[in-house]
């Protein structure tokens, strides 16, 4: 299926297409039904159903999209955790934790959010292993699943993690070949691409300055306004990550 979590409730669902090149939105959960339209590498979508053999119903009407190809992996995913009903109170244990830790020092919040960050890589690493080694993906699933949803209550969204969140999905589903999923990351046009290192250091600094005190005063806006702007002075998408994990006051 094409989320593996059964829905807190009805309603739609939100997806990402992460393929390599453009996928087909058809007329019936069938390759071989006409081609009504197509969606782009970092488009977003909304989904209405799902099928058990991969196909999701685009809302209103639009026609459906296949999530996987046995060729390509995974071509349209839904993030995981963020559209469950119970992911705000997981976010804000997660924003607890760093606030907690940054009350210790700095330090501590800087050594936590690399321990949770390196928790993911490794995790991925250990299923991939795992998975060429043709041993049981049932263990290292469940655990690389934890290390994401521990990563992302802390705000930790980049292009590695990102990676390992498209690992997740092709393993699931019994796929992986080399390089593919992290390839993906940098075409994207998604909070957790691959970004290019800064240009200008000094402007960067001071937007992740600015950064740090929108996430610190609570408002989701400036503090979106102020990703956006780090962005555009050249900061790394790690770094903004880091930062608004960093500083973020969880919503009340």
């Amino acid at each position: 299926m094409s989320v593996a979590e059964v829905s807190d409730g009805p309603g739609t669902r939100s997806f990402c297409v992460v393929g390599t090149s453009r996928v087909s939105v058809r007329s019936a959960p069938s390759v071989e039904a006409r081609a009504l339209s197509w969606k782009l590498p970092g488009d977003r979508i909304v989904a209405e159903t799902q099928t058990y053999d991969g196909w999701i119903r685009l809302a209103k009407d639009e026609g459906w999209i296949l999530c996987f190809s046995d060729d390509e992996g995974p071509l349209v995913v839904c993030p995981l955790f963020v559209q469950d009903a119970s992911w705000r109170s997981r976010r804000a244990l997660g924003q607890g934790a760093l606030q907690t830790a940054h009350a210790r020092g700095a330090n501590h919040a800087e050594e936590l959010i690399q321990r949770v960050h390196s928790s993911v890589v490794s995790e991925k690493s250990a299923a991939v292993v795992a998975f060429r080694a043709g041993n049981s993906l049932e263990t290292r699933l469940v655990r690389l699943r934890g290390a994401l949803l521990c990563a992302k209550s802390f705000g930790i969204e980049d292009g590695e993690v990102f990676a390992a969140e498209l690992v997740y999905e092709g393993l699931r589903r019994g796929w992986h070949p080399a390089g593919r999923a992290a390839a993906r990351t940098a075409q994207l046009p998604t909070p957790a691409c691959v970004a290019e290192p800064c240009a200008d250091t000094e402007a960067a600094t001071a937007a992740l300055q600015r950064l740090a005190e929108a996430a610190a005063s609570g408002d989701a806006a400036a503090a979106g306004r102020a990703r956006e702007a780090a962005k555009r002075a050249g900061a790394t998408r790690r770094e903004i990550a880091r930062v608004h994990a960093l500083h973020c006051v969880p919503a009340s």
